[in-house]
């Protein structure tokens, strides 16, 4: 799904080993955190800390675009090359590409709403403007 092998994570260190790395943030951004959070929690030393889904917000800011996802959000804000990095230099779902591009969503969300927004967004359930399944598609869902 990610295009992840074992080959690649064969000499990583365990989670628990990088962790520390990644304590002490006022508050954590992942688009979609549920899904990051569902490792975190397993160890309880991991920080409740506040954070900010910017899959959640997006679908907030922005209810009428085709899709939400990390990449489909890139092209559609016009973000194929964020922070002046070449297009060709960023892999989809590799880590250091994923957090670019979440960092550059997070600052278009930031320009159309409030953080108070976010935070509270980010808590709430996802709220889908359109369907995107079934005989409905693509309608509005509201």
């Amino acid at each position: 799904m990610h295009h992840l092998t074992d080959e690649d994570v064969r000499n990583a260190p365990p989670l628990v080993e990088v962790l520390p790395m990644f304590a002490g943030a006022d508050v954590y951004v992942a688009h979609n955190c549920e899904f990051e959070q569902s490792f975190l929690t397993r160890h309880q030393s991991w920080p409740l800390t506040p954070w900010v889904c910017t899959y959640k917000c997006a679908l907030r800011v922005w209810p009428d675009l085709v899709g939400h996802k990390n990449q489909e959000l890139r092209y559609q804000l016009g973000l194929a090359s964020p922070y002046g990095i070449p297009r060709d230099q960023i892999s989809p779902h590799r880590t250091a590409s994923d957090v670019v591009i979440t960092a550059a969503i997070l600052e278009e969300l930031i320009k159309q709403a409030r953080w108070s927004q976010l935070l509270q967004w980010s808590y709430g359930p996802p709220l889908h403007a359109r369907l995107h399944f079934g005989k409905h598609a693509p309608r509005r869902a509201i």
